[in-house]
């Protein structure tokens, strides 16, 4: 399959990135996790089995040798605290646990380690790449996405990308449109919704229409009409109208829950947004549930339970009720300060 730049579009093969970078396993080996540091809430068994195949069962994991924040970041990142006085090695006990908590369900963790002291935010694996296969798309595609800032920039590393390569061959590289300074940071930027083929989208600084359109079309290539997916694009805002910098901090989705915070989504355009969450329970959970991440939870499907599970930082414990779906809670509180993002920016999705 070959793309033209014409169409917008550089499309890089394998063996571009294949000179003089090696990628090397990161040890996993670390502390047991406390017993207060992961929580799981089991529900009444169903009925009817949840198989599915729409949601990924395999992340990527990025271990930073320095965990922190980027000055650029702050400017946006209204979720982002206080953080002088964390520690990083906290940091590094919480995503182990996240790893250990994962693997506990069966889910296959790929953890790579980024040795770049300046990539301070590394540990966001979903920001920098999306990576689709069947039945999402039709081909393997890996879409290399641009960033707003220029110091997580550093976060595409060519050993990341070249081990990408061997799961995803298609490689589609839309870092160009950082040339008219636009931005799509992975999945922080959108939520899939696999049910309806559709991808919701609050636009900000870091979120570009544009952009999104463009990954959407090539996304389509090749299908038929009926199961082409199409973009959700919305404004959303805080208490202080300032826009929230990720679609992921104000919606998440299971296979029967939209988890959302109303308010955020502007007036003109929050009743569209419900409309298109065909066949959800919408669940609202206000700004104060945002800003403890009840809305920013990652649901993967469980090869062990053959059904899917939801991963929900500890900060949002029983603010939400997902009747019917087990919920894993992990404690990402000191990542949650530091760099203003949770469990769904923490995980890349390899689906």
């Amino acid at each position: 399959m070959v793309f033209s730049r014409l169409s917008l579009l550089c499309l890089r093969s394998s063996s571009k990135f294949s000179k003089a970078f090696q990628y090397r396993p990161f040890s996993t080996e670390s502390e047991n996790p406390e017993p207060d540091q992961v929580e799981v809430l089991i529900p009444e068994p169903k009925s009817e089995s949840q198989l599915s195949a729409t949601f990924p069962s395999s992340v990527l994991v990025i271990k930073p040798q320095k965990f922190g924040s980027n000055p650029g970041e702050t400017k946006d990142n209204t979720f982002l605290k206080n953080s002088s006085k964390l520690f990083p090695e906290i940091c590094r006990v919480e995503l182990n646990n996240l790893e250990k908590a994962l693997q506990s369900y069966g889910i296959t963790v790929t953890s790579k380690r980024n040795d770049d002291k300046k990539a301070l935010e590394s540990y966001f694996a979903g920001d920098w790449f999306a990576a689709f296969g069947p039945p999402i798309t039709d081909a393997k595609l890996l879409f290399i996405l641009p960033m707003k800032s220029d110091s997580r920039k550093r976060e595409r590393r060519k050993d990341m990308i070249k081990y990408l390569e061997t799961l995803y061959p298609t490689v589609i590289d839309l870092t160009f449109f950082e040339e008219g300074d636009l931005a799509l940071e992975g999945s922080g930027s959108f939520v899939l919704d696999t049910k309806n083929r559709q991808i919701f989208m609050a636009t900000s600084h870091r979120s570009s229409e544009t952009v999104l359109n463009e990954m959407v079309r090539y996304m389509n290539y090749g299908t038929n009409s009926s199961e082409k997916w199409k973009s959700v694009i919305f404004r959303a805002s805080d208490q202080k109208r300032f826009p929230i910098y990720h679609t992921n901090l104000i919606m998440s989705l299971t296979p029967e829950h939209a988890v959302l915070n109303l308010a955020s989504i502007d007036s003109l355009e929050v009743e569209r947004v419900k409309k298109a969450l065909k066949g959800y329970e919408i669940i609202d959970v206000e700004h104060s549930g945002m800003y403890n991440y009840a809305a920013s939870f990652q649901t993967l499907y469980s090869p062990t339970k053959l059904t899917e599970v939801v991963f929900m930082s500890k900060s949002a414990k029983n603010l939400v009720n997902l009747q019917g779906r087990e919920i894993c809670y992990v404690d990402v509180s000191t990542i949650e300060t530091l760099g203003g993002g949770s469990i769904p920016s923490l995980l890349g999705k390899l689906y």
